[in-house]
């Protein structure tokens, strides 16, 4: 009897290390063919499918998902508030490591904010002390403190198949840079118009920027003399 039954168990050992050989590498294949037709509208290149605005990336985004490396190959993933007196960025996600599949939520950006860090901020006024001493990597950038923004809309070397629209880089008048890399589909040329609105109207050389308002520029413009 136990001699049949190895028998058996022996003429199926093919079989069985096919189904092995396909759960490990078979089905990963197939799944990035069928990838692009879950993520684009008709695009087939990562590029194409990075540059199209959805989720919060509106004419006037009021925040936007963002991350930053830091210790050279680490990184953190900010939910960053886009204020009238400043740029926020509070941490809502710890290292992120690349994905074997992209699935199509990681293309909206709410899926990176999603997290229950991020509840944690909900009832914080992001420009408050209170938001810094909640994690030491919070930051708060007042906009008369940036000297340049700049939009980058390549691929940024490291993130594997971490969809992102490119980064803004911010020059800070003290000399320090910061550079944010836009997770999902962003408009990373609207953020860069906004900022730099900002900016200028931080120093009375330009209309204020209204972060609520469809129009993205307030009725009441600031003296530029």
């Amino acid at each position: 009897m136990n001699g049949d039954l190895l028998s058996a168990l022996l003429s199926w050992w093919p079989f069985v290390l096919f189904v092995a050989a396909w759960f490990l590498f078979g089905r990963t294949q197939i799944l990035s063919l069928m990838r692009p037709r879950a993520s684009s509208e008709g695009t087939n290149t990562p590029e194409s499918r990075h540059d199209v605005p959805t989720g919060n990336a509106t004419d006037d985004p009021a925040w936007f998902a963002a991350m930053e490396y830091y210790a050279f190959i680490l990184n953190r993933t900010y939910k960053v508030f886009v204020t009238d007196q400043m740029l926020v960025g509070a941490t809502v996600r710890g290292l992120v490591i690349s994905p074997p599949v992209v699935s199509s939520s990681m293309l909206n950006q709410e899926f990176w904010v999603r997290t229950q860090t991020a509840k944690r901020y909900e009832r914080i006024d992001p420009t408050s002390a209170k938001l810094l001493q909640m994690h030491s990597a919070n930051f708060q950038v007042h906009w008369n403190d940036i000297a340049q923004t700049e939009y980058r809309a390549g691929k940024k070397w490291g993130m594997g198949n971490v969809p992102h629209s490119g980064r803004l880089v911010l020059q800070l008048r003290d000399g320090r840079q910061r550079e944010l890399i836009l997770l999902g589909r962003q408009n990373g040329n609207t953020l860069k118009e906004k900022f730099d609105h900002l900016v200028q109207a931080s120093t009375g050389k330009a209309p204020r920027v209204n972060s609520r308002g469809p129009s993205g520029v307030t009725a009441d413009l600031r003296d530029s003399r």
